[in-house]
């Protein structure tokens, strides 16, 4: 957790972050600022959860100070401390939600129990919005699954899709299915997975597309299905070329294109065919499904099952 520390006078401010025990509020990063001004620009970037802020400084006050902060991140919490018991400001600083406004000199109890006040609220904030997080992802994931399901029912598809917001735009999707050429070792393989899948979406995203996006652990693979326009079909390469170029290691089997939501399996089955050939073509990273990747599929197919066969 993060805090800001805005306040005119150094020995407030020093006195401040020697005298509160912040770790036990699970707070790890601390930064000061010499005035309102100062603590806007320090805010941009470093996005504090919990701000500590004098009202009165030069330059631009506590309550001024604190409308910037809640437009940067609205989830922050302001503590107010000032020697200047002034009405309108109280009045104002209840508007902005402040968690508390405390008088110099500061009294360290009252502060501990505005800060412990402060933190618990952020941490509500962070597990409701984990919480929604992980039923997004439970939601894409069912989506993903019966997109990719030849035997789904077109209707009920198409209900889940309505109900989802998905794909609302796009009338067209496309497949692809992506491997890394070299596996990162077992420490920190999950975080690197991540990693990894959330610098995909951001690329894609960032590109214009809607996508649903899942991980399959037995293959060690990464699946995207991309939705877009049938205008946009020329962006569809330069998308794929743009996230190999952006992902060292990275494979991408691009499947058939589906002219809508009924025929993805297709695009799907297409783009694990063409991901395969990564195994068998180790001096290319991209894989369009085409003739000879279905017929060099085929070959493997029937050997096999050739194989299979003889030891019956």
């Amino acid at each position: 957790m993060k805090i800001l520390i805005a306040d005119d006078e150094d020995y407030t401010r020093e006195g401040l972050i020697d005298a509160v025990d912040w770790e036990k509020f699970g707070i790890d990063e601390i930064m000061q600022a010499v005035n309102g001004a100062e603590a806007a620009r320090i805010a941009q970037w470093f996005l504090p959860d919990i701000v500590i802020s004098d009202i009165r400084m030069p330059q631009m006050d506590g309550i001024e100070l604190a409308e910037r902060l809640l437009r940067i991140n609205p989830d922050s919490r302001i503590i107010f401390i000032s020697g200047y018991m002034e009405i309108e400001y109280l009045k104002s600083a209840i508007q902005l939600a402040a968690v508390d406004y405390i008088e110099k000199p500061v009294d360290l109890q009252a502060l501990d129990r505005a800060i412990a006040r402060a933190a618990e609220e952020i941490r509500r904030i962070d597990q409701g919005r984990v919480a929604v997080a992980e039923h997004k992802e439970l939601q894409q994931q069912k989506l993903f699954r019966l997109l990719t399901d030849k035997e789904v029912d077109g209707r009920t598809l198409g209900k889940l899709l309505q109900e989802a917001g998905a794909f609302a735009k796009g009338g067209c999707f496309q497949c692809a299915a992506a491997i890394l050429q070299r596996e990162p070792d077992s420490t920190g393989q999950h975080t690197d997975r991540e990693h990894t899948m959330e610098r995909m979406r951001e690329l894609i995203q960032d590109c214009g597309f809607e996508l649903l996006s899942s991980y399959h652990p037995e293959k060690r693979q990464y699946e995207f299905i991309v939705s877009y326009q049938e205008r946009e079909q020329y962006r569809l390469m330069p998308l794929w070329q743009k996230l190999l170029d952006s992902i060292p290691r990275l494979c991408i089997g691009v499947g058939v294109e589906a002219q809508s939501y009924h025929n993805v399996h297709n695009s799907y089955q297409t783009a694990n065919m063409a991901v395969n050939c990564a195994f068998y073509q180790t001096d290319r990273r991209l894989f369009v499904i085409d003739e000879t990747i279905r017929q060099m599929w085929s070959t493997v197919w029937r050997r096999r099952n050739f194989r299979r066969y003889l030891s019956i």
